[in-house]
């Protein structure tokens, strides 16, 4: 690495994330983050390599602190939420715009993550494929809340919305 860190900084990130991945996020960005010409994300992801869930950890922690700092990893962490942490993939894919959506789609359906599968169909505008996926996988819900699963996707199309009642 091209900077030096106060502290054997390669050999604690790790041990430090697997402890406590909010504090050790919060400590980097506030130490190093404005460091001009250090690209602190992009130094630890190195650092953190193939250690997986550490690595999600901290890009998790990352994207909730300083999204930006984190957007040119979202294709990764699509994959890392599909992998460690499900329950929080379809908050992400809302509240990011950075991933592939192709991508995104095809590792959901193959994960059988049909919701988010379902939502990804709806934002790439394959609303009648979106449609089709809610009402075969939840077929115990009401209409009502079909409608209302389809416009929480941003299906609004009037058509779309016909098809679920009938």
């Amino acid at each position: 690495m091209a900077h030096q860190y106060d502290f054997e900084f390669e050999k604690f990130l790790e041990p430090l994330v697997k402890i406590d991945a909010k504090q050790t996020v919060e400590y980097i960005m506030q130490r190093f983050g404005r460091i001009k010409n250090l690209n602190i994300v992009s130094s630890c992801v190195e650092i953190l390599g193939k250690q997986e869930e550490s690595l999600f950890k901290f890009l998790h922690e990352v994207w909730k602190k300083e999204p930006k700092k984190a957007e040119e990893y979202a294709d990764l962490l699509v994959h890392y939420y599909i992998q460690f942490d499900s329950q929080f993939l379809l908050e992400f894919l809302k509240k990011s715009e950075k991933y592939s959506i192709p991508l995104a789609t095809r590792k959901c359906e193959l994960a059988g993550l049909k919701l988010a599968q379902a939502y990804l169909l709806a934002k790439s505008g394959a609303a009648e494929q979106a449609i089709q996926i809610l009402c075969n996988q939840h077929a115990e819900l009401s209409v009502r809340e079909m409608i209302e699963r389809a416009q929480d996707f941003a299906v609004n199309d009037d058509r779309m919305l016909q098809q679920l009642v009938l």
